[in-house]
């Protein structure tokens, strides 16, 4: 049995439309290993890995592959799965690096560009199937110039075995579409672009009409002044939001200057009354203002009212108090100690009890307690 299957069409994924290896699977139907198979070619190329996979599986069948127009980029890899390639009359090869368009950021171009090295070095593998004489270096120095290969010049390197070979006697009438994109070669090889334009499609150089082309390039327009509009909304969104940052900071400064300035008060009220009551040291005023007023501004609560609680729980120095009446003796006790307060029996015992209560309190002698108070009060004066 000798079967014909057609590759006239661009070379892509199932469902994309052009030839993909389901396409060949179907024409393959009814085939057997040793059965002779002769694939008719006339492609632009395509898509990489759907090609290779159609190198692949031909490869395992009795196969002899002829190029009728162009076998270009990945389908010319696809012309090397024959055991035999035959090239007919101005037919060419077309090879080049693989190629592709994206969009993208840094690292995804940086990934997209080490699979696009990673396919080339795969296709160099399959060229050496029919080029084993040359080396990994020499195949990729080959293939960084796009070029369109003669079937003269290919048979020189190894890529075909005939060319200028007449085609069998057979109907084609059964190709899906015959010829639907043209080999678009001149009779010396030469490609030829009168009314179309080429543009780059997957990893491959795709002819186009102006039309066509015009058609692409507004929508590639529109998309990139969609871009821009949508670049410029998020520009004035950012600086919007940078604004009421700024407004908020603002906001907020002013209410904590705001809080500041009325704990401030609040605490040297507090921190006053304490000095005055001789619970603390007036040297540490400062400090302790401050230290309340953190805490405060920074919401710490349990902090804040252990603190005051210890401060207001300090002693008070009875002396610096106003005192009552005695009635007994009918005399009036004051805030300072001299040596006529102990002429005075009830004034006496006042001064030594406040003494036994503050040397108790303290953990100190009577006589450092009465020393004590008399340094409170002749500091405020006395004597």
């Amino acid at each position: 049995m000798k079967k014909t299957i057609y590759i006239l069409d661009y070379i892509m994924p199932q469902g994309w439309g052009g030839v993909s290896l389901a396409d060949i699977h179907d024409q393959m139907k009814g085939v057997k290993k040793d059965d002779e198979v002769e694939v008719l070619i006339n492609s632009g190329g395509g898509d990489v890995f759907e090609g290779i996979a159609i190198f692949n599986y031909l490869r395992d069948y009795n196969t002899t592959t002829r190029i009728i127009g162009l076998a270009g980029s990945i389908a010319s890899i696809i012309a090397l799965s024959g055991k035999k390639i035959l090239m007919g009359p101005a037919a060419t090869y077309m090879v080049h690096e693989p190629w592709g368009m994206d969009v993208g950021d840094e690292a995804y171009k940086r990934n997209v560009a080490d699979q696009l090295a990673t396919i080339k070095k795969a296709m160099v593998e399959a060229y050496q199937t029919r080029m084993p004489n040359k080396s990994e270096k020499e195949i990729l120095d080959w293939l960084k110039v796009e070029k369109f290969i003669t079937g003269k010049e290919a048979k020189a390197l190894g890529l075909a075995d005939e060319f200028n070979i007449k085609p069998q006697e057979g109907n084609y009438s059964n190709t899906r579409t015959a010829m639907r994109i043209a080999a678009m070669v001149n009779m010396d090889g030469s490609p030829t672009t009168e009314n179309k334009t080429t543009i780059i499609n997957n990893e491959v150089p795709v002819m186009v009409t102006q039309e066509q082309f015009d058609t692409l390039q507004n929508e590639f327009n529109n998309k990139v002044n969609q871009i821009n509009t949508l670049n410029s909304s998020i520009s004035d969104f950012e600086n919007k939001v940078a604004n009421l940052e700024k407004e908020l900071k603002e906001a907020k400064n002013e209410v904590l200057i705001s809080k500041m300035e009325t704990y401030t008060a609040e605490e040297t009220a507090f921190v006053d009354k304490l000095i005055e009551n001789k619970q603390v040291e007036a040297t540490h005023k400062d400090f302790l203002i401050n230290d309340l007023v953190d805490k405060r501004l920074a919401s710490s609560q349990d902090s804040y009212n252990s603190t005051k609680d210890f401060l207001s729980s300090k002693p008070v120095n009875p002396l610096t108090q106003p005192q009552a009446t005695n009635s007994k003796a009918g005399a009036t006790v004051g805030g300072k100690i001299d040596k006529t307060d102990f002429e005075n029996k009830d004034k006496a015992d006042q001064i030594l009890a406040a003494a036994r209560k503050l040397a108790k309190d303290e953990g100190i002698s009577l006589p450092e307690a009465l020393d004590r108070l008399h340094d409170n009060t002749t500091s405020e004066g006395g004597e």
